[in-house]
């Protein structure tokens, strides 16, 4: 279960605001999972064409977010310590 949250599609990130012509820009550059935005350096991201600084720091910020979020396992284990 855990393996699922590392490997969420960067099209769910729709659901937090960003556009689908972003999202098509960062899969143009082999970015494809969240977690792959989370472990790009923002000048890298900067460097793709039609990204600006906005952009990026809006795209880094909904990846925390959905990297943040505690798995399925994580709230098990947390439920069990109660």
């Amino acid at each position: 279960m855990a393996e699922e949250s590392f490997f969420q599609n960067i099209d769910t990130l729709q659901k937090h605001g960003l556009n689908m012509a972003d999202l098509k820009k960062l899969k143009s550059v082999g970015i494809c999972i969240v977690k792959g935005i989370q472990m790009t350096i923002r000048r890298a991201l900067c460097n793709i064409k039609g990204l600006s600084e906005a952009k990026v720091d809006k795209i880094k910020e909904a990846a925390g977010k959905m990297l943040s979020q505690p798995s399925f396992l994580e709230r098990m284990a947390t439920q069990e310590e109660k």
